[in-house]
């Protein structure tokens, strides 16, 4: 990831799939366990993509 703020972005991002993983394994919000992974990953694209400064 290029610039100066690439760890904070990492982290950022480390962050956002933690929090996706805690909320549909451990809490089974019925929102995220319901919802197909091609589904999640077409709606986290775009946030993902601005975190990585591509």
């Amino acid at each position: 990831m290029p610039g100066e703020d690439a760890r904070l972005r990492a982290a950022l991002m480390t962050l956002v799939m933690l929090g996706i993983t805690v909320g549909h394994q451990l809490l089974e919000i019925d929102e995220l366990r319901g919802v197909p992974q091609e589904e999640l990953a077409r709606l986290l694209r775009p946030s993902l993509l601005a975190l990585t400064g591509l």
